[in-house]
């Protein structure tokens, strides 16, 4: 059986506005629903009833009012993101997906989550796979993964300030707030 990753949140997304999906030739598309499959890199989407499908490195961008999607083509395994805030010289994406029942890895039900930082021209300046495991290391990995998200959007008070609202909100001895954060708050927080 094929492994098929899901994104968590945003598997389908059914418009309560419409979903804008500009391709890389500039070409316009509005569709009433958008399903993301980053394992296979294809979006598959729902124009007057008609289900279609194009390849992540076909595309722009997709955008509704609750989401922000751009393809990344300096990517390293992920080439398609959402984007969470942008500062005039970079921009801070994420992807969050389960994967279904192929997994060995023992942690099939802890949704994955992948930040990514990319300069203005899109190239990559950073990945970081936010470790599911409970060992020190991958506790410490957390949080220095959320330090580092902090350093590098300083300049982004509002967004900085609703990050460290989350995190400090519940205890979390095992640093699991960046990860959900990213899980439950999918729309773009600009920087301001």
């Amino acid at each position: 059986m094929k492994a098929i990753y899901i994104l968590t949140l945003l598997c389908t997304l059914n418009a309560v506005s419409q979903i804008t999906i500009e391709k890389s030739d500039g070409t316009m598309i509005i569709a009433s629903e958008a399903r993301f499959n980053p394992e296979y890199e294809k979006l598959a989407y729902k124009v007057d009833g008609k289900k279609k499908k194009i390849r992540y490195n076909q595309l722009r961008s997709v955008s509704s009012e609750k989401f922000t999607f751009r393809y990344f083509s300096s990517g390293k395994k992920h080439h398609g993101y959402f984007v969470k805030t942008e500062t005039s010289d970079k921009t801070l994406t994420f992807l969050s997906y389960t994967p279904s029942s192929g997994s060995t890895t023992g942690f099939a039900a802890i949704p994955r989550v992948v930040l990514a930082i990319f300069d203005k021209s899109g190239n990559l300046i950073e990945e970081y796979s936010i470790p599911r495991g409970i060992s020190e290391n991958d506790i410490a990995q957390r949080l220095e993964i959320a330090g580092k998200v902090q350093k590098h959007f300083s300049d982004c008070p509002k967004f900085i300030s609703e990050l460290e609202a989350y995190l400090k909100a519940k205890p979390d001895e095992k640093n699991w707030r960046i990860a959900q954060y990213f899980q439950e708050n999918t729309k773009l927080n600009p920087c301001e």
